[in-house]
C-alpha cells in the first residue's frame, strides 16, 4: 500500500538499508516524558520495524508539512510491537542507491495503524 511517489519512486520501491538515530535516538526513548501513558521506543526496535519485510510505507508522510519524510509502519519482532517510524533521507539525491535515512521519530502504532499493517 502506498500513498504516492517520493523522490520519483513508488513508496514500495524505496530502499531502507540504514537508519541513523544519532540526533533523535534519545528523543524517541523518552517519549513517555512528553506523552504520559505512552512508552519510549529504542532506536533498535524502531530500526527493526523500518526493516520489516511486511512494512507499510506511506510516502510522503501524510502528516509532513514539507513532504520530505516518509512514514513506515512495521513490526519489531524483538519488542513484539508495531511501530510508526518517520524517516528523512540523509541525501535525497542518493537515497535510492544507498538507502540511508535519518530516524526522525517513532512511536507505538495506534489501533488504526495496526489495522492498516495487519490488512496488508
Amino acid at each position: 500500500m502506498t500513498a504516492d511517489k517520493f523522490l520519483g519512486m513508488d513508496a514500495a520501491d524505496l530502499v531502507i538499508e540504514d537508519v541513523d538515530w544519532l540526533h533523535r535516538g534519545q528523543y524517541i526513548q523518552t517519549r513517555s516524558a512528553r506523552h504520559p501513558g505512552e512508552r519510549g521506543v529504542t532506536p533498535e526496535s524502531a530500526t527493526e520495524a523500518a526493516f520489516d519485510p511486511e512494512r507499510l510505507v506511506l510516502a510522503p508522510d501524510p502528516a509532513s508539512r514539507k513532504g520530505e519524510t516518509i512514514r513506515v509502519i512495521g513490526m519489531s519482532r524483538s519488542a513484539n510491537r508495531v511501530y510508526v517510524v518517520i524517516l528523512l533521507p540523509k541525501d535525497a539525491s542518493t537515497v535510492a542507491a544507498t538507502g540511508s535515512w535519518w530516524g526522525v521519530n517513532a512511536w507505538e502504532a495506534n489501533q488504526r495503524d495496526q489495522r492498516l499493517y495487519t490488512t496488508l
